[in-house]
């Protein structure tokens, strides 16, 4: 699945910019960061893309569309952040994002049927479903898309090394318009996940980047027609 190059999706959304009147300027290259705490009682996870609700959750990394602005996503990533936990506080921008639930990094023994890192395993097993108001736009994608395993794995010397192909093609552009209803859900089937959450020392983050381009100060509205 090949994805569209970032100068096809610029002009894509310069030309949407002027037919709401605005300047070819107002469209630039844009990431939102979504991100909802894994639990072991959940099997959907709904992430709203409206800047409010995104950005209660992990306020320091997390990045939401604004009322007045649209967006073109082309790709994305999922990933899950390790957050630290230190005295009851969590600390997200201490620890990069996993890709693949690496057995280095979440290596908590199972306490009843699975260990951390098998069932963190199902979430690549899930489905994701993108929904605007426009409609359903990308139906129960497989997940096993997403997982991207590091050119090195991380050992107690060296680092997970990350290579940019972390970001995977959507297989055609999904139009978001700011204030709309716009939706990202990921659904999975897990039979014992009791310890995908993390532990005492680490929340576990389910983290979704949408990578595309962003035309600030249009309407509502902007894709309905």
């Amino acid at each position: 699945m090949e994805i569209l190059k970032r100068s096809d999706i610029m002009r894509m959304a310069q030309a949407a910019a002027g037919k709401m009147g605005l300047a070819k300027t107002k469209a630039r290259p844009h990431e939102l960061i979504l991100a909802l705490p894994l639990r072991a009682d959940e099997d959907t996870y709904t992430f709203s893309l409206n800047r409010e609700s995104a950005e209660k959750v992990l306020p320091q990394i997390t990045k939401g569309l604004e009322d007045r602005s649209a967006f073109i996503a082309i790709g994305a990533a999922v990933g899950i952040l390790p957050v630290p936990v230190i005295s009851s506080k969590e600390y997200p921008t201490a620890a990069a994002i996993q890709y693949h639930p690496d057995g280095n990094v979440f290596n908590q023994a199972a306490t009843t049927t699975l260990t951390e890192k098998q069932a963190l395993e199902s979430l690549y097993y899930g489905k994701m479903t993108l929904k605007t108001n426009e409609g359903v736009r990308l139906d129960k994608m497989p997940m096993l898309h997403f997982r991207t395993v590091n050119q090195t794995q991380k050992t107690a010397t060296t680092d997970n090394q990350f290579v940019g192909n972390e970001v995977k093609p959507l297989g055609a552009a999904v139009r978001f318009g700011g204030g709309d209803d716009n939706e990202v859900t990921i659904s999975i089937k897990c039979s014992d996940k009791t310890d995908m959450i993390g532990n005492a020392s680490r929340n576990n983050y389910l983290v979704v980047r949408l990578v595309g381009t962003i035309i600030k100060g249009s309407t509502t509205k902007a894709f309905v027609n």
